[in-house]
């Protein structure tokens, strides 16, 4: 199924060929470890979304593998798709439903540095100091180097008394005070880590 591509036409089309068991069993395919809504949210395909959830009845809580454990929402934070993930919350989409990491889309968010999906989830509910195996949000934008973020978990009253956090956050406050001073004659290297680490290659 092409719900990556945003051909609503299409998707309609390959549905209204298949008979009534086969489209009942449509949510439950995976290709290649990914599920259609899943796909559709990571690239952002709002309408796709919408045909899914709305008229296939597809759940916005569903997981792409039992394996992963990872929900549509974890999939467009991933991406910073802001309009798809705002489509999922709409739909009742849990922004504090953790993979089998403990990663929530918060984490994601944090990790990638996107300042407009972490406010979004955090005007919806998620939980600021949600827990998982790389630790916090705050802590997972802190290792990442993502200030924007981690200025927006401190904001939201995020607990710093963590004393891994309390290091990063003391060499970032380090760093910022030499960026300052060093002017225009010189530049500081860039501390910023990659953090993609769960991107899949999809074609459904």
């Amino acid at each position: 199924m092409a719900c990556d591509s945003g051909n609503l036409r299409r998707v309609k089309a390959m549905v209204d060929s298949l008979d009534q068991d086969d489209r009942e069993s449509l949510a439950s395919v995976r290709m290649e470890g990914i599920g259609a809504l899943h796909a559709a949210t990571m690239k952002g395909k709002v309408e796709i979304c919408r045909y899914l959830v709305e008229v296939l009845k597809f759940d916005v809580n569903s997981v792409d593998t039992p394996e992963s454990g990872g929900t549509p929402l974890i999939f467009a934070a991933l991406d910073g798709q802001v309009a798809a993930a705002r489509y999922l919350l709409d739909k009742g989409a849990d922004p504090n439903k953790q993979d089998h990491q403990g990663c929530a889309p918060l984490h994601e968010a944090a990790k990638e540095g996107y300042d407009e999906i972490a406010q979004l989830l955090l005007s919806r509910g998620a939980i600021v100091d949600i827990a998982s195996s790389e630790g916090t949000p705050l802590h997972a934008a802190a290792v990442y180097g993502k200030t924007g973020i981690m200025q927006i978990l401190l904001e939201h009253h995020a607990d710093v008394s963590d004393k891994d956090i309390k290091v990063q956050l003391k060499s970032h406050d380090e760093k910022t005070v030499k960026k300052q001073g060093a002017g225009s004659s010189k530049t500081c290297p860039d501390d910023k880590a990659s953090g993609k680490g769960r991107k899949a290659q999809l074609k459904l």
